[in-house]
This record gives C-alpha cells, sequence and structure tokens, in this order.
C-alpha cells in the first residue's frame, strides 16, 4: 500500500509541475517564486518538542498565466464561486509537505490514552492562486486574493513521520530516541481541500513614514485529513508591503502568501517589515486528534475552538525573501497542559 501512495503523491506533483511548464509571462518583472518553509518547536525559546512538533514544506509557484491561457485546473476553479475574477492574474503552482505530532511523553513504549497520537502526514498539493493585475498607478498592487489547494497524501506509518524524526533528533542530540512511534496513526490516504480569501481592509496608510495595512482572511479545510472553518487577520508595518500578503505558513495557520514580487519589480532594493496576526478555528474533525477514519486507532477528545497568535517580521532582498514567526497556538484537545509555542521560518527565490 506505501508503494502505490508514494507513486500517487510523485503522480500529482509531476502532474503539477507539468501544468506550470507552459505559463507565460503575465507582465515583465513578474517571476516564479521557490518557497522552504520549516516550523518546530526548536525554533521556539518554549522548546517543550511535544504535540506539533516539525513541518516542512516545499512550493513551487510559476510565473502568471497569460489571459486566454489557463489550463484546465484554472478553468475548473474559475467555475467556483468566490474563487477570483475572469480577468484576475492565476498563478498555478505544487507544493511537497510533512508535518509531524507526537504526545508530551516520547520515553513511554506504550499507548498513552490520555495524550496526542503519534502521527505524521506527507502529501503533494496543486495550488491555484487568484489576484487582480497589478496597477502601477495605485500604490497597492493587490487588494484580494483567492487561494484554492488540494492535497492528496498518507496519513500514518507510511508518512515516514518516524525516521524524519528520530534522524534529526540522533543528529541534533545525539542518541535520544523518540520510542512510541509503534503506536501512531495506521495508513490512511489523505485527502484536504482548503480555500482562503484575504483582503486588504486598510492598505498602505503612512505611519511615521512608514507603510501599514490590514489583511483579514476568512477560509476552511474540507477533506478526512481536516474539516474546519477559520478567521483572522494580520497588520504589518514597514516598507515595500504591497510585495505578499505576509509570509507563509503550513496547514493550519493564519497564512500570508507564497508568492511575492521582488524588490526589483517595486523599484526598491530593500524591503521588511513586522506583522502581527491572530486566527480563530471552529474544528468539526482532525485526523490527528479524532484518529483514523476507516480503522480503530488511538485518539483524543479534541476542543472545537483553537486560535493561533503570531508575531514576527520579513525581510525582501533583491527578490529574496527571508521570515521568520513565532506562534502560540490554545491547547486543541482535553487534558492538554498548557499553550503550545512553535518557531516558523521560511526562505523564498523569486527568480
Amino acid at each position: 500500500m506505501r508503494k502505490y501512495l508514494a507513486v500517487g503523491g510523485y503522480t500529482i506533483t509531476a502532474l503539477a509541475f507539468v501544468l506550470s511548464l507552459p505559463a507565460p509571462r503575465a507582465h515583465a518583472g513578474d517571476n516564479g517564486t521557490l518557497a522552504i518553509e520549516a516550523e518546530n518547536d526548536y525554533f521556539s525559546p518554549d522548546n517543550r518538542d511535544r504535540h506539533y512538533t516539525n513541518g516542512l514544506r516545499l512550493d513551487w509557484l510559476p510565473v502568471p498565466s497569460a489571459p486566454g491561457e489557463e489550463n484546465w485546473f484554472e478553468r475548473t476553479a474559475e467555475s467556483i464561486p468566490y474563487v477570483g475574477n475572469d480577468d484576475d492574474i492565476g498563478r498555478i503552482g505544487w507544493s511537497l509537505g510533512q508535518s509531524i505530532f507526537t504526545p508530551q511523553n516520547k520515553v513511554a513504549t506504550q499507548p498513552l490514552p490520555k495524550d496526542r497520537p503519534y502521527a505524521g502526514w506527507l502529501y503533494a498539493g496543486l495550488t491555484l492562486i487568484k489576484a487582480p493585475k497589478p496597477d502601477p498607478t495605485i500604490q497597492s498592487r493587490v487588494d484580494e486574493l483567492d487561494t484554492l489547494e488540494l492535497d492528496l497524501g498518507v496519513v500514518g506509518r507510511a508518512a515516514e513521520g518516524e525516521q524524519v524524526q528520530n534522524t534529526f533528533h540522533a543528529f541534533a542530540f545525539g542518541n535520544e530516541h523518540v520510542n512510541g512511534w509503534r503506536n501512531q496513526l495506521k495508513s490512511e490516504p489523505g485527502l484536504l481541500i482548503s480555500y482562503d480569501h484575504k483582503w486588504r481592509a486598510l492598505a498602505q496608510t503612512d505611519i511615521w513614514g512608514l507603510g501599514a495595512d490590514i489583511t483579514p482572511t476568512v477560509g476552511f479545510d474540507l477533506g478526512n485529513v481536516m474539516i474546519d472553518a477559520a478567521a483572522g487577520g494580520m497588520i504589518r508595518l514597514g516598507r515595500d508591503l504591497p510585495s505578499d500578503y505576509g509570509p507563509p505558513r503550513i496547514r493550519p495557520g493564519l497564512s500570508g502568501s507564497n508568492f511575492f514580487l521582488s524588490d526589483n519589480d517595486t523599484g526598491h532594493d530593500f524591503g521588511w517589515y513586522v506583522f502581527a496576526g491572530a486566527e480563530g478555528r471552529a474544528i468539526a474533525h482532525e485526523i490527528f486528534l479524532d484518529g483514523n477514519t476507516f480503522a480503530t486507532s488511538q485518539s483524543v477528545p479534541k476542543k472545537t475552538l483553537v486560535a493561533d497568535f503570531q508575531v514576527g517580521a520579513a525581510f525582501i532582498i533583491y527578490g529574496v525573501r527571508l521570515t521568520a514567526t513565532e506562534v502560540i497556538r490554545t491547547q486543541e484537545f482535553v487534558g492538554q497542559r498548557g499553550n503550545d509555542q512553535f518557531g516558523s521560518i521560511s526562505a523564498s527565490f523569486n527568480f
């Protein structure tokens, strides 16, 4: 089963890459973006090494499609209400990612019925981003952003969470070993459809000679991996804010935009901003807490309302964007002791 799931993941990734190749430039200076994101409690001063303990993701978003040159995925998505407009610029990209979840007690070898289950989530995704055409006559390049994503992958042993975590621990901490992975969720195919809508409620207001904006967001996740609805927002202060919508994050979380416009496109050599944001989620299902969909597995009673609070900074220098985010996540299951805290870092390259 693992072989076929892996083949399916590679197939969708290859398909997305092929779809992205013929996309022509919509206008000069708008380039493809490669983004690498990493989230880990090791990056946080709290560093408890528990629960959501690691996330890795690679995104490639090529140059936008020219009007009339959209592929089948874009045309299908455009038929869905509220996913951009016909005259918007579309980007279709692909992603690879893995998230790892563990209980607080990683020494015990037996199941821990009152603690979070061991779980891994390995996936490949197709992403469609729609945004209005940049207008050089106005200061803000885009006012709204729609993101539709389809992820296919696997949860459980086939996600290779045990191998990744124990290899990292052996490299970083010597002989430290996580013992309970044999109790992880069983292998199960995973499907996740995600949608986000962002808009600039306050665009580029001048404060102390710097730009400021507020970006509310609403969205949802649907699939056997997660079912939830989310709402939140981000406030930023700095220079060259129209380059993006804030730093990228791995789901679930308050994410900005995986793509950005390089400083050379905006006429600046250096851009930066600091930011703060919050997102609340109403959760109907989460496989990492509820357990397997099609088999009996360890589970823990989840909390239906969870919130993220984050602060950080971003720097855009000659076509490279570097971001660092500190995240506090409220308790996710009944019996959890304290909130979780982890760091998120990313590096994006505009070619």
